[in-house]
């Protein structure tokens, strides 16, 4: 739970450095939905007579659909599970002590620590909000990280000006000071 206390602990920066291992995972998403769409692989797996011959059309059509649909995201998570899973182990081989502070691992953690903690009464509440602020600040950094990056390449990529930037930087965070649930939850 300790691992957790954001004052004693090393859990902001391992939230930087996982939240640049999510924006890996995003790219890694980007380009294969990117090569998906120049190949219209999808289009060549539905129309494909080699395929239709072995799986049948119906078949083919599925696997076409789920191409189109899911293949990118199922390389992102793929990454990003291959990333959390091996960087820290990688990187501990040249002595240098690596953890992953991603939200959601932190929260399961922390929430098998509170379950033994409760279990062998050893549950102190200033040790649970210390580390439940640990849990919010894990998130926000991982999602400031993951997005700074991705903004700097976009507007790297766009050839965008510094005003133009600093505008739209102002425009998020107009939106994100009235309407904070708009950046957690889809519009109806």
């Amino acid at each position: 739970m300790r691992m957790l206390f954001p004052h004693t602990s090393m859990t902001i920066f391992f939230a930087i450095v996982t939240g640049v291992l999510l924006w890996l995972s995003s790219l890694a998403t980007g380009w294969t939905a990117n090569y998906l769409a120049l190949h219209k692989l999808g289009t060549a797996i539905s129309n494909s007579l080699r395929i239709r011959n072995r799986l049948g059309p119906k078949w083919a059509e599925v696997l076409a659909s789920w191409v189109r649909h899911h293949a990118a995201g199922s390389v992102g998570f793929i990454v990003l599970g291959f990333l959390l899973g091996t960087v820290p182990i990688v990187v501990e081989l040249f002595g240098i002590p690596l953890e992953v502070r991603h939200v959601t691992l932190a929260a399961a953690s922390l929430g098998y620590a509170l379950d033994g903690a409760h279990l062998y009464g050893q549950l102190h509440w200033h040790e649970t909000i210390l580390a439940m602020s640990g849990i919010g600040l894990v998130g926000i950094v991982n999602i400031f990280t993951s997005f700074a990056l991705s903004f700097f390449l976009a507007l790297r990529a766009r050839n965008i000006g510094e005003a133009q930037s600093r505008r739209f930087l102002r425009e998020v965070g107009r939106e994100l000071l009235a309407n904070p649930l708009a950046f957690l939850l889809p519009r109806r």
